[in-house]
C-alpha cells in the first residue's frame, strides 16, 4: 500500500498540476497567482519555500524571503535579477496574502499595488477550485481530487482550529485521512495526544506554561481548554481549574486525574493547588472524592494514628480486632494519590502490622530444634520482616510512637516465645550448631560477603532477585557461637578449613593455625591466596578463571549507630548488593555464593536488661560475655566456635547486658544464629519491564467489568482492601486471566458499598495499575 501523502504532498502537486498546458498549442503560463484573500495559508510559507524556490510573496523587500513589491515580483518573473535563480523552464508563483481574485481585476481597493501584476490574469493562471473560489483550507482537505477527500465541520471552532493547526498538519500524513467529519476534537486530539499532561501543565505552571508555547499552539491550547474543558487557561481561573479537576466536574477531567495519579511527582505545585481548592461543606470522607484533597487525607492519617494508640493500649485480641477494622476504613487510601507521594505512611504500614499480628498470633513449634528453625524459615521470618516494613514507612515522631506501640503489644512476646524455645532446646542439646569439624570449603569460585544479612533481609531479596528473572537458591546455616563479626565471618569464609579450633578467645577473635597470627581484616585478607582465592574490593572488575572473596554493607556499624533507624537503611543496602551481584556475573563469574556472619535483634523502644556485672568478665559485649576465670554464673554458657574448651555466657531470652539498646546481636536466637546463604546465576533472560492500565469500571449489581489495555498476557484483575495483600481479595472465586482487554469479576455480596481497590496484576504477580472502587456502585 502506497505511504499517504500530505496535505503540502498535495499542494505542491495542485501547484504544478495548475501550470500544465499543451505545449503543441499553448505557450506556458508566465506565472501562477495564489491568492488567499484571508491569509490562510501564510504559516506554511516557511515549509513551502525549501522544496519550491520559484516561490515569490507579495510585500515589503525581505530578499531572504523572496517577498517584495509588485515591481520587484515583475523584474523576478522576467529573471532580470540575479535572485531569480530557479531551474530554467520552472514557472514561478506569487503568493498574495490578504488579496482575493477579485482584487486582482478592479483598481479598488489596493490601489496601485497590485497594477503591475494584473496582467498575469492573462498571461498567467490563477490558483483556485474548480467552482472558481479561491483556497481555503477546508475546501482543500474536501476535495477528493487535489485534496485528501475529508469532509470537515463548518463550525469556527473547526476553521480556526485547523488556522492554527496549519503548520503542524502540513506535513503528517495521519490526521486529515479518515471516516467521519473532522471537527476541531479530532485536529486537537491529534495535535495533543498527551492533552491530560498539557493540563496538567498548565495548572503546574501556569503562564509560563502558555508562555513556552510557540504562538500556533498557544492559540489551540486555549481552543483545547475552552471547547473540550469548558475553562479559558488564565492564571486567574487556575484555583477553579484545580477544584474541576478534583471534583472532576465532568468525565473529562477523569483523564486528567488519572495522568495525575500515575506520575505525581512531576506536578509538585499541585497539590498545594489542590489544598486550596476543596470545596467548602461536608469535610472528610464525605466531601466529594475525598482522595482529591490532601487534607482530607491528612485528617484520615490523624484519625488512624488514634487508632493505633488505642490498639495498642488494649489486651492483644481486643487491638488485632481493632486494626481490621482500622484496616477496613482506611486501607483504600493506599490507592490514593498521596499514598504514592509518601503522604500516607500510617496507611502503608497497617497491612504490615496485620502481617504481624498473623505472624505473631499462630502457633510456633516447641520441643524439636528442626521444626522450630523449619518454622522461622517459612513463616516466622515473616513477623521481623512485617516488624521491619511497618517501622520503615513511618518517620515522624507521632507515627513512629503509634506504630512502635503496636509493634511491642504483639512483636515482643513472639521474639521472646521462640527465642526462649530456642535456648530451651539449646540447654538440652546444643550440638546442632556446635558441629566438631567446619563447614566444608565453598565450590562457588565467586564468593560475596555481606555483613549481617538477616534472614528476613534476604528473603525479600531473593523475591526482588527471582522478579527480575534470576536464578536463586536460598539455604539456611548456622552461624559460628557467639553470633559476632570476628568469630561468624571467618566461619562462613573459604578461610574456615586454616583457622585453628585451639584459638585463645580474646575479643571473640580466633587465630590462624599455621601462624597464630590473629584473624583481623589484614590478615584475613592477606591469607586468601592460601586457600586459592584473592580479596576483591567493591567496584573492581573480576577475571575469568579467578577464585574471589568481596565483602559489603554496614548494617552492623549502622545499627549499633542509629538503633531502629537501621529499617531505613535496608532498601539502599539491597541496591548495592544488587550491583555487586551484577558487577560479578557480568564478569565472568557463573555463579555467586552469597554469606553472611549473622543476623540481629532489633526491638523499637529497646531490649530487656539483664543484669551482668562487669565484674565477673574479661570481655562483656552486648549479648554475649567471656567470664574470668573461676568466676560463676546461672546464665547459659555454650562453648565457642573456635575453642570448644572456651566456654561464652549468653544473655537469657532476648535481653541485652546494658540498657536502651534497640539493635543487638551476639546472643542465642533464631534471629541470630540462622543465617542464610544464596546460590546467584543469571538464569534465562532477565525479565524485561511490562505494563498495563485500568481505563474503566462498570458495576452491575455485584459483578464488575473492568476494561484493560497493554496488559501482558496472563495478566488477572483482582478486587482487594489491601493493594498488596492477595488474602484480602473481595471476589467470590479466583481472579480469571484478562481477555480480550476485558476482566470479570463477581464480588462477595457481604462487602456490598464497601471500599476496595481493582489491582491490575502481571503474569508474575507484579501490581501493574490500580483503581479505587465501591463494591456494586
Amino acid at each position: 500500500m502506497p505511504p499517504k501523502l500530505t496535505l503540502k504532498d498535495k499542494v505542491l502537486a495542485s501547484l504544478r498540476e495548475v501550470a500544465q498546458h499543451n505545449s503543441s498549442s499553448m505557450v506556458p503560463p508566465e506565472v501562477i497567482l495564489w491568492p488567499d484573500p484571508e491569509r490562510q495559508w501564510e504559516a506554511v510559507l516557511p515549509l513551502l519555500r525549501p522544496v519550491l524556490p520559484e516561490l515569490l510573496t507579495l510585500g515589503d523587500y525581505k530578499a531572504d524571503l523572496r517577498q517584495g513589491p509588485a515591481v520587484w515580483l515583475k523584474c523576478m518573473v522576467a529573471r532580470t535579477l540575479p535572485t531569480a535563480d530557479w531551474p530554467a523552464g520552472t514557472i514561478p508563483v506569487i503568493y498574495l496574502p490578504g488579496i482575493s481574485k477579485k482584487d486582482l481585476r478592479t483598481p479598488e481597493p489596493q490601489g496601485l499595488q497590485l497594477a503591475p501584476l494584473r496582467e498575469y490574469q492573462f498571461t498567467g493562471v490563477v490558483w483556485l477550485q474548480d467552482n472558481g473560489k479561491e483556497w481555503t483550507i477546508s475546501a482543500f482537505i474536501q476535495n477528493p481530487g487535489s485534496g485528501q477527500g475529508r469532509r470537515t465541520a463548518t463550525d469556527t471552532a473547526t476553521k480556526d482550529t485547523l488556522l492554527h493547526a496549519l503548520p503542524w498538519l502540513f506535513e503528517e500524513s495521519e490526521t486529515l485521512y479518515g471516516k467521519g467529519t473532522l471537527d476541531a476534537g479530532h485536529v486537537l486530539a491529534a495535535l495533543f495526544p498527551d492533552e491530560p499532561a498539557c493540563v496538567l501543565r498548565w495548572l503546574e505552571e501556569g503562564d509560563a506554561y502558555l508562555a513556552g508555547l510557540e504562538p500556533g499552539r498557544q492559540a489551540l491550547f486555549r481552543t483545547l481548554c475552552e471547547t473540550r474543558y469548558d475553562f479559558t487557561p488564565e492564571a486567574s481561573q487556575r484555583l477553579v481549574v484545580a477544584q474541576w479537576l478534583g471534583i472532576r466536574r465532568q468525565a473529562v477531567w477523569q483523564p486528567v486525574w488519572q495522568h495525575f495519579t500515575h506520575a505525581p511527582h512531576k506536578f509538585k505545585e499541585l497539590p498545594a493547588l489542590l489544598r486550596q481548592a476543596q470545596p467548602p461543606g461536608l469535610g472528610g470522607m464525605l466531601t466529594t472524592n475525598p482522595e482529591s484533597w490532601p487534607q482530607v487525607n491528612e485528617d484520615q492519617e490523624t484519625v488512624l494514628r488514634q487508632g493505633l494508640v488505642k490498639a495498642a493500649a488494649q489486651l492483644p485480641p481486643a487491638a488485632a480486632a481493632q486494626l481490621a477494622a482500622l484496616e477496613a476504613a482506611h486501607g483504600m487510601r493506599r490507592a490514593w494519590v498521596w499514598a504514592d507521594l509518601q503522604q500516607a505512611p500510617l496507611a502503608q504500614a497497617l497491612p504490615h502490622l496485620l502481617h504481624l499480628v498473623q505472624v505473631a498470633t499462630g502457633p510456633v513449634p516447641n520441643h524439636d530444634l528442626t521444626k522450630l528453625r523449619h518454622y522461622y524459615e517459612q513463616q516466622g521470618y515473616q513477623a521481623d520482616q512485617a516488624m521491619r516494613l511497618a517501622l520503615a514507612a513511618v518517620s515522624t515522631g507521632p507515627d513512629k510512637e503509634a506504630v512502635q506501640a503496636v509493634v511491642r503489644l504483639f512483636y515482643q512476646p513472639w521474639l521472646e516465645l521462640v527465642t526462649d524455645r530456642f535456648q530451651q532446646l539449646l540447654r538440652a542439646d546444643a550440638s546442632a550448631l556446635l558441629p566438631a569439624s567446619v563447614p566444608p570449603p565453598s565450590e562457588e569460585a565467586f564468593v560475596l560477603f555481606v555483613d549481617a544479612f538477616r534472614l528476613e533481609v534476604a528473603q525479600e531479596f531473593v523475591a526482588q532477585l527471582r522478579q527480575q528473572g534470576y536464578e536463586v537458591e536460598l539455604t539456611t546455616a548456622w552461624s559460628a557461637l557467639p553470633s559476632v563479626t570476628p568469630t561468624a565471618k571467618a566461619w562462613s569464609s573459604p578461610l574456615a578449613g586454616i583457622v585453628s579450633r585451639q584459638s585463645a578467645v580474646a575479643d571473640f577473635v580466633p587465630q590462624l593455625a599455621d601462624s597464630g597470627k590473629v584473624l583481623n581484616t589484614a590478615n584475613f585478607r592477606g591469607a586468601l591466596p592460601q586457600v586459592g582465592y584473592s580479596y576483591l574490593p567493591l567496584g573492581t572488575a573480576p577475571q575469568a578463571g579467578q577464585r574471589y572473596w568481596q565483602e559489603i554493607g554496614d548494617v552492623d556499624t549502622k545499627g549499633h549507630e542509629e538503633q531502629a533507624g537501621i529499617v531505613h537503611r535496608i532498601p539502599e543496602l539491597l541496591r548495592r548488593v544488587k550491583e555487586a551481584v551484577d558487577r560479578a556475573l557480568e564478569g565472568g563469574a557463573p555463579r555467586i555464593r552469597l554469606v553472611t556472619d549473622h543476623g540481629w535483634l532489633l526491638l523499637p523502644g529497646g531490649l530487656p536488661k539483664e543484669q551482668l556485672s562487669k565484674d565477673l568478665v574479661d570481655t562483656r559485649w552486648g549479648r554475649c560475655a567471656l567470664l574470668k576465670p573461676g568466676a560463676t554464673s546461672s546464665l547459659l554458657q555454650l562453648p565457642w566456635s573456635w575453642n570448644p574448651q572456651e566456654f561464652i555466657t549468653y544473655a537469657p531470652g532476648i535481653s541485652f547486658f546494658k540498657a536502651n539498646v534497640e539493635f543487638a546481636h551476639g546472643g542465642l536466637s533464631l534471629h541470630e544464629c540462622l543465617v542464610p546463604v544464596l546460590i546467584i546465576s543469571k538464569g534465562g533472560a532477565a525479565a524485561g519491564p511490562v505494563s498495563g492500565k485500568i481505563t474503566a469500571q462498570k458495576w452491575v449489581n455485584l459483578r464488575c467489568t473492568v476494561a484493560v489495555e497493554d496488559a501482558p498476557e496472563g495478566s488477572v484483575v483482582d478486587l482487594r482492601t489491601s493493594l498488596t495483600d492477595a488474602g484480602s481479595s473481595l471476589l467470590l472465586h479466583p481472579p480469571k486471566a484478562v481477555a480480550g482487554g476485558k476482566a470479570s469479576l463477581m464480588a462477595d455480596d457481604a462487602k456490598q458499598g464497601q471500599p476496595a481497590i481493582l489491582v491490575l496484576l502481571g503474569p508474575d504477580n507484579t501490581i501493574l495499575d490500580k483503581q479505587s472502587t465501591l463494591v456494586g456502585e
